[in-house]
């Protein structure tokens, strides 16, 4: 069966070329003349600094953008990601039940990261300067002192619906401090909480800590002073204004947040998951836009009713390997059969022919299936039989001789379900795109032209 899932992602890439950053829009302007400032959308700035610092991370991956398609997926990211807060809101796009982080969590680490690429030596630095050693638990004024015995009361697994704290639990952890600590430049000390550590786990990592391994709560504790100062140096040491870390952060909630949204509105589908929105335009799909489908696509839905062919089957692997060498050699099948198989009638006589095996048949549902995947005439290599209780292990080798072949009703379940999905990423790519269109027309640019220069071609 096709799918539409691959051509869908595709198809997510901006509308907004390049060609458009630099001539024909009406409602793009190119007259902001602030080397400061590279872009305002929609009344918002976005520094020069900032989208250089998150162009210079993203280059970081295999990927490589220059500063026109890295804006164009700015622009497309903050449009999307203004409609979707408005019109569905933030609560609404975040999987419940998942594996995945707290948003303001995801976006925190995004953001740590960021500055963590671009900033990496005179971070390294100030941590070797200010901290004994270069061990950041130097700036505990209360170190963890806390034991296995003394954490795991406050870790015991009751949630019985799911992995994860009760409400109870929760506001427990809050008040459990595992290490109080102060930055340089702190006037006051603060607190690394249970919470603080556990809210930032993946499924692994909390169940982890539900068995109060000390030694990754030690080591979640040194990650999680490390972010901590990566934020403090951020606002107090690397020279970005107010305004400039804003929009970095802004960058990285658009990015994340376009992904939550187009995943809400079934363009995506999520690993495990249904995605409800998908679900919900499929149930839509009339029996009629299902027929005009099948009969562009009859050949994707054709089947083998049934086949027969011709087998050796053997108990010794030895055995079955030189009867594939055999038949590899030019020997006939049948005389290659007789010297190696076992599978013998009542008579003695060794049993070559499979007989026609149809699709309904369930007690040799292996030979079935080895039968209708392997070409015409074909010998297939040997196959070991399932571990089956009661069924003797061996080995078999196949050749398939005829095969009767038709079509899958079209208002089966094997066509109706997958179809009717099909059609529906149809429907909502095409409802995405027609959306991005109308964003994009509606919303009003100005751009930097001296910093958006095409870049020079290679010579």
């Amino acid at each position: 069966m096709r799918t539409l899932l691959k051509t869908t992602i595709a198809t997510l890439c901006l509308s907004l070329s390049s060609a458009a950053l630099s001539s024909g829009e009406s409602n793009i302007k190119r007259d902001i003349k602030d080397p400061k400032t590279i872009a305002i959308i929609n009344g918002d700035v976005l520094p020069t600094s900032s989208a250089n610092i998150m162009l210079s991370a993203i280059n970081r991956g295999k990927k490589k953008l220059n500063m026109i398609e890295f804006l164009q997926g700015s622009i497309e990211n903050k449009l999307l990601a203004d409609y979707g807060v408005e019109s569905v809101g933030i609560e609404a796009v975040i999987p419940s039940g998942g594996v995945g982080f707290d948003l303001d969590v995801a976006l925190e680490d995004q953001f740590i990261n960021v500055i963590r690429l671009n900033y990496e030596e005179p971070l390294q630095e100030y941590i070797s300067k200010n901290f004994a050693h270069g061990n950041l638990l130097s700036a505990a004024t209360k170190p963890l002192s806390m034991t296995r015995k003394q954490l795991k009361p406050h870790t015991i697994m009751k949630n019985k619906k799911a992995l994860g704290f009760t409400e109870d639990q929760i506001e427990n952890a809050k008040t459990v401090e595992l290490i109080r600590y102060k930055l340089p430049g702190q006037k006051t000390d603060s607190a690394i909480t249970l919470w603080d550590i556990y809210r930032r786990q993946n499924v692994q990592g909390k169940d982890i800590l539900h068995k109060a391994d000390m030694r990754f709560v030690k080591t979640q504790v040194q990650q999680r002073l490390g972010s901590l100062l990566v934020l403090h140096w951020m606002n107090a040491h690397s020279g970005l204004s107010t305004q400039e870390i804003d929009a970095i952060k802004e960058l990285v909630f658009n990015k994340h947040f376009k992904k939550l949204y187009i995943t809400h509105q079934g363009l995506v589908s999520v690993l495990h998951k249904d995605n409800p929105r998908l679900t919900e335009v499929a149930k839509k799909i009339t029996q009629a836009e299902v027929d005009e489908y099948y009969k562009a696509n009859k050949e994707d839905y054709k089947q083998i009713n049934r086949a027969r062919g011709r087998q050796i089957i053997s108990a010794s692997s030895d055995d079955i390997n030189a009867a594939f060498k055999a038949i590899q050699a030019g020997q006939p099948f049948e005389e290659v059969a007789k010297k190696y198989s076992t599978e013998k009638n009542k008579k003695g006589n060794v049993v070559v022919d499979t007989g026609w095996i149809s699709r309904e048949e369930n007690s040799q549902h292996w030979l079935k299936t080895l039968l209708f995947l392997q070409p015409i005439g074909e010998a297939s290599r040997p196959y070991r039989s399932p571990q089956l209780r009661g069924e003797t292990v061996h080995w078999r080798i196949v050749i398939a001789d005829e095969k009767e072949e038709d079509y899958q009703a079209a208002d089966s379940g094997g066509v109706t379900y997958p179809v009717s999905r099909i059609l529906a990423e149809r429907k909502l790519t095409k409802e995405f795109g027609d959306l991005r269109k109308r964003l994009l027309t509606e919303s009003k640019i100005r751009l930097n032209p001296e910093l958006l220069k095409p870049p020079a071609k290679k010579k």
